[in-house]
């Protein structure tokens, strides 16, 4: 099954599931459902609906599509405890906006790891910067 995941706080939903939908579309994955979850990025990964799709609903094999790393956690910290629970699980997870999937293997490709983490990096350092100038305002 291939799910789609919208963490609904700062984000603009239809624009976040109409991302979601054109990537599986431009990639030939029909998406079997959509998860909005309604709690705050700023809440334990592992309280939200993201980790119960892990955990309990998603299968080996499974594949999940979100937009970015950090609507799945809210730390770098998370994401890494995150990729582990994939891995365990055998889920291939989907960044959207980095056009990359993190797939779950024994071995996985150093450079392209890298890559990603990369990326996740970047977009937290983003959110961390944003969020100082919101809060010096």
């Amino acid at each position: 099954m291939i799910y789609g995941y919208v963490s609904v706080m700062r984000n603009r939903v239809d624009d976040v599931k109409s991302m979601i939908i054109d990537y599986a579309n431009d990639h030939r994955y029909k998406i079997d459902g959509i998860i909005e979850d309604s709690k705050s990025n700023d809440a334990n990964w592992r309280t939200r609906d993201i980790f119960d799709l892990l955990q309990n609903v998603a299968k080996p094999g499974d594949e999940i599509i979100v937009y970015e790393a950090t609507n799945i956690a809210r730390s770098k910290t998370n994401i890494i405890d995150a990729m582990q629970l994939l891995i365990e699980k055998e889920i291939t997870l989907h960044f959207v906006k980095y056009n990359r999937q993190f797939k779950p293997a024994l071995h996985i490709d150093e450079d392209e790891f890298i890559e990603i983490i990369q990326m996740i990096d970047s977009d937290f350092y983003s959110k961390e910067a944003y969020q100082r100038l919101c809060s010096a305002e």
